[in-house]
């Protein structure tokens, strides 16, 4: 069905309802900012992208810093009309104080784009300026996706239980802990006693977030690839967790239990407090990032305490303490890819971890990416767009991902 000029098939309720041209150029401004979407917003954008090809290009040139002045050089051949000869005199107006355009000047264009989008008119413009423009990196090589594989819940023995198949509302372990939706990947404590608290991992899959509520009223999300081993309740004198992978924590407060994470040989050490750890066994490092509040990172002898908007990287070497912009770093929480000047093999690493798929490089890469991508489209779509904002050429074959410069 026809909806605000984009064709549309099946979509679901969330997205009828977002799918107006105003939302549409809202989301996608927003996005081109690299501002951070709600999780609707992001669902949204991905069935928008999957609803066709147009779609994607649009979206493709919304996204590349680049495409704006070829855009506006574009928009300004064809016959004015009425709306475009009052957003071309503002964009004329702020441009006499403002060499570069200006956040809401931006944005004009992009409403006016989204209106020749209607028409066909961008299109077709495009196919006239860019006949040679080769269309084989928007074709679906292959649908590979995210996340077939089952969270699963490790106990006492080797024991394990398949979340997937819990139905919402019902308990495991010991009665401890509940269920609460599948389709949210979320498990939370009941508060049931037990007379032994059993250590419980949780293990996610590639493709697969979760989220948990500790015994203590901790909440943790859980990125792919990850494991969590932590007690049904915390007793002693501290609460203690162990972490492969990577998590974001929002502590409960509690200055007479300290919150320990344990991770690659460090341990981060708070009493309530909300930060991210990336500590994957093949990265050779662990990053503890604050977000609010305050963390000790303790490794041997050495001891690092952080405030917010600061990261500590953890090698052999010892502790590196930055300043940083947490934003990119969580970003993972809001369900897309966030690249700040990141390497291809870094880029790869991280695909590989949401996608069932083997890399590989044909030569060394010296270029570099920054951009937002969503974390649930295809794999030949999400590279599709990955290609038109670098340099780089892929080629997927099987579950093999080929890299070449």
């Amino acid at each position: 069905m026809p909806i605000g000029g984009f064709t549309i098939n099946h979509h679901t309720d969330t997205f009828l309802k977002m799918a107006s041209t105003s939302n549409i150029v809202s989301i996608l401004w927003r996005y081109q900012q690299r501002e951070i979407l709600t999780e609707e917003e992001v669902a949204f954008l991905g069935e928008w992208l999957n609803a066709s090809t147009e779609n994607q290009i649009l979206f493709d040139d919304l996204s590349n810093d680049m495409e704006w002045d070829a855009m506006i050089q574009s928009l300004q051949l064809r016959d004015p009309d009425p709306n475009w000869v009052v957003i071309n005199n503002r964009i004329k107006q702020i441009e006499k104080a403002r060499p570069r355009l200006s956040y809401w000047a931006r944005y004009a264009v992009a409403a006016a784009v989204i209106g020749l989008v209607m028409t066909g008119t961008y299109f077709y413009m495009q196919r006239q300026a860019t006949p040679s423009d080769s269309t084989a990196s928007r074709q679906p090589i292959a649908e590979i996706l995210p996340g077939h594989n089952s969270v699963v819940l490790v106990g006492a023995g080797g024991r394990v239980i398949t979340l997937d198949s819990i139905a919402p509302g019902n308990s495991v372990g010991h009665g401890t802990y509940r269920l609460d939706s599948v389709g949210k990947g979320s498990l939370s404590y009941d508060g049931a006693v037990t007379t032994t608290p059993e250590l419980y991992t949780v293990q996610t899959p590639r493709g697969k977030q979760f989220n948990l509520v500790l015994g203590d009223g901790t909440r943790v999300w859980l990125n792919a690839t990850t494991q969590l081993t932590y007690p049904e309740k915390f007793t002693g004198l501290q609460r203690i967790v162990e972490l492969v992978g990577e998590a974001y924590f929002e502590v409960a407060t509690n200055k007479a239990q300290p919150f320990i994470v344990r991770a690659a040989g460090s341990s981060t050490e708070v009493t309530g407090t909300q930060f991210n750890i990336q500590s994957y066994k093949d990265e050779g490092e662990s990053a503890t990032t604050l977000v609010e509040g305050g963390v000790i990172i303790r490794r041997s002898e050495e001891t690092v305490r952080l405030v917010p908007g600061q990261q500590a990287i953890v090698r052999q070497q010892g502790i590196q303490k930055l300043e940083v912009d947490t934003e990119p770093i969580i970003a993972w929480r809001k369900a897309v890819f966030w690249f700040e000047n990141a390497t291809y093999e870094t880029i790869m690493t991280e695909l590989a971890r949401w996608y069932p798929i083997d890399v590989h490089f044909t030569a060394p890469i010296q270029e570099r990416y920054s951009g937002i991508l969503p974390r649930d489209l295809p794999l030949s779509k999400l590279l599709s767009l990955l290609e038109k904002g670098g340099k780089m050429h892929f080629e997927i074959n099987g579950n093999t991902v080929t890299v070449n410069p």
